[in-house]
């Protein structure tokens, strides 16, 4: 940087990265239910806001280095700079990463604690706030120790925790009775949080202020398309290279993945693109559970195609179909995705 007096994208597409591979970690270790329990939509909107809170992260960081090059006007000697650059680079990729990666983990892990709660809500239908119970614990929260409230206030939209940077208070499922009195306690806004609820890590950062709007513009375009490069090649790593495959009974044989129907599927138009890639990263299982409509042997766009078949899924209580080709030598692979129904002309059942 010092060299160059600034940073290439792909230096700052690296940083981002490894911003977000850390904290991404957190969210598997935190988030790691039971499989009949995983829930893809909370895991990828947790994942989405860390790519986002990452994306924010980089630029503070690269805007400290920025600041750090001149002094009244003038560029410093590298010593100086490298001094400088030192310190703010133990803040932001040491000591502060290590305790978003902390926080991270603590959230996801209450997300997946809070399906618990949910499934059990009518056996044990209040929740009680719950500290460490030892010399380290915050006095501010102290005073909500003990605190029992049905799981539905709106208490816990604002008071789940962690509630602070390094919280260790917890919450607990109890059929005991609800407390008469709530304490006064106002969480900083950006731990004002429920993630079950939400899909957030953060709620909101310092990583964010002092940027316009049209750089923030510029970030969550920006965040928008990495992220969803990332899904796809991950996407693209579990079902083709892990050779995955499903069966339906309505058909001759197994419908396989290839790389082209993924990318085809995640580049086609759609009126919820990040619900419909979220989807197509779980593609297999959405197969699995989809009604078939039939099938069109009227296919001339590719020699190779014998026909096509249609299966109906939803998003946003919105109908999609979900495109898988037969070849002519029996193959059938996923191909793409559409949520219009001109895809239905000609099909059979």
């Amino acid at each position: 940087m010092f060299d160059d007096q600034n940073v290439s994208p792909e230096n700052q597409k690296k940083l981002w990265q490894q911003y977000y591979d850390t904290l991404a970690k957190g969210v598997d270790l935190g988030y790691n239910p039971k499989p009949e329990m995983y829930d893809p939509k909370l895991a990828h909107s947790l994942k989405y806001d860390i790519a986002r809170f990452s994306a924010f992260k980089e630029t503070s960081f690269r805007k400290q280095l920025e600041s750090a090059l001149t002094k009244d006007g003038k560029i410093v000697p590298w010593s100086e700079f490298k001094k400088t650059a030192d310190v703010v680079s133990g803040d932001y990729n040491k000591r502060w990463l290590k305790t978003e990666y902390n926080h991270t983990v603590a959230t996801a892990n209450m997300a997946e604690q809070w399906q618990g709660f949910e499934a059990d809500k009518d056996l044990y239908p209040n929740l009680k706030y719950v500290t460490s119970g030892d010399a380290r614990v915050r006095d501010a929260h102290k005073i909500l120790d003990g605190v029992i409230l049905p799981i539905d206030h709106p208490f816990w939209k604002s008071h789940t925790t962690p509630l602070d940077w390094g919280c260790r208070c917890n919450v607990e499922q109890t059929d005991d009775e609800p407390s008469k009195v709530i304490p006064s306690y106002k969480v900083k806004e950006e731990f004002q949080n429920n993630a079950f609820y939400t899909g957030k890590v953060f709620n909101g950062s310092a990583y964010e202020s002092g940027l316009s709007d049209v750089q923030s513009k510029e970030i969550e375009i920006a965040v928008d398309k990495n992220f969803n490069k990332l899904l796809q090649k991950n996407t693209k790593l579990r079902l083709v290279n892990g050779g995955v495959t499903v069966a339906r009974k309505e058909l001759n044989t197994f419908i396989s993945f290839t790389s082209s129907g993924i990318k085809e599927s995640f580049n086609q138009p759609h009126y919820n693109k990040n619900a419909k890639n979220l989807l197509i990263s779980t593609i297999d299982s959405v197969l699995m559970k989809a009604k078939y409509l039939g099938s069109n042997n009227d296919f001339k766009e590719n020699p190779m195609v014998a026909k096509i078949h249609i299966f109906l899924t939803y998003i946003d209580k919105k109908k999609t179909y979900l495109i898988n080709r037969e070849l002519i030598t029996g193959e059938i692979h996923f191909y793409s995705i559409s949520d219009g129904d001109a895809i239905l002309t000609g099909i059979k059942k």
